[in-house]
C-alpha cells in the first residue's frame, strides 16, 4: 500500500488544504502539488573571464608549472586566457599589486581578482576544490 492510498485523517485535512492554499498564493506549488523551497543562492563568478598569468621568458620551471596549471584548469572545464607579464604591462601591475609576492604562474579572475598561484591551485586540485576556488572565492 502506497502512502497516497492511506486515508487522510479528517482533522488534518484543513491543515493540508491551508498549506496548499498558502503555497499556491505564494506561487511555489508545482503542477503535481509539490512545494518549491528556494535555496540560498551561491555567489558565483562564472561569467567573469579567467586568466593564467605567466611569463613566457621565465625559464623552464615557469613553463612546467604553467603547463601543469593549465592541465588542471582544462580538466576542471575552466576556460581561460594567457596573460604574459613580459609583454603586458597592465598584467604586470595587477600581479605585483595583488599577488603578495607569490611566484608565477597564477590565476586571476576578471580584471584584478587574484585567485591563487600554481601551488594554491595544485592544493585545491588535490582536494577537488578547483572550481569552487576559481568561481566561488571572493
Amino acid at each position: 500500500m502506497k502512502l497516497k492510498d492511506y486515508p487522510l485523517n479528517p482533522s488534518l485535512a484543513h491543515i493540508t488544504a491551508g498549506a496548499r492554499a498558502k503555497a499556491a498564493a505564494a506561487g511555489g506549488v508545482g503542477q503535481d502539488g509539490s512545494v518549491h523551497v528556494p535555496q540560498p543562492a551561491k555567489m558565483t563568478f562564472e561569467d567573469e573571464p579567467v586568466y593564467v598569468y605567466t611569463s613566457l621568458a621565465g625559464g623552464f620551471q615557469i613553463m612546467t608549472r604553467t603547463n601543469r596549471l593549465t592541465t588542471i584548469l582544462t580538466a576542471n572545464r575552466i576556460k581561460f586566457e594567457y596573460r604574459d607579464l613580459g609583454t603586458d604591462e597592465e598584467a604586470k601591475k595587477i600581479w605585483r599589486r595583488y599577488c603578495g609576492g607569490k611566484t608565477l604562474p597564477g590565476v586571476v579572475r576578471g580584471k584584478d581578482d587574484y585567485i591563487g598561484n600554481w601551488e594554491e591551485v595544485e592544493e585545491a586540485n588535490e582536494n577537488y576544490e578547483v572550481r569552487s576556488l576559481v568561481y566561488e572565492s571572493y
